[in-house]
């Protein structure tokens, strides 16, 4: 998207950078929020405007550093790792 590369443009690549690894803990934060609670309007909303920033952060470093095809072959390699370790019964903790 256009807005991206303007972002990236004027911000450069090391704070971008800083502000995806900065999102992301915003969002693990949102997550521990939640985690063994109530699902409260205010903390799935939260949640919710985590994750939209990361992801829109993600989008950003996608279209950067052109590795679409890299993350799609790593998803389908750990896709397919989580599938047979839910096979094979084991539990993520």
């Amino acid at each position: 998207m256009d807005i991206y590369k303007r972002a990236r443009d004027l911000y450069g690549r090391d704070v971008e950078l800083i502000k995806l690894a900065e999102e992301c803990s915003e969002l693990a934060q949102a997550a521990l929020k939640i985690r063994g609670r109530e699902d409260s309007l205010c903390h799935v909303n939260q949640l919710a405007e985590e994750i939209a920033d990361v992801e829109m952060m993600i989008e950003q470093m996608r279209a950067w550093f052109n590795f679409d095809s890299s993350i799609e072959k790593m998803k389908e390699y750990k896709l397919k790792r989580l599938k047979d370790r839910m096979e094979k019964g084991r539990i993520r903790r």
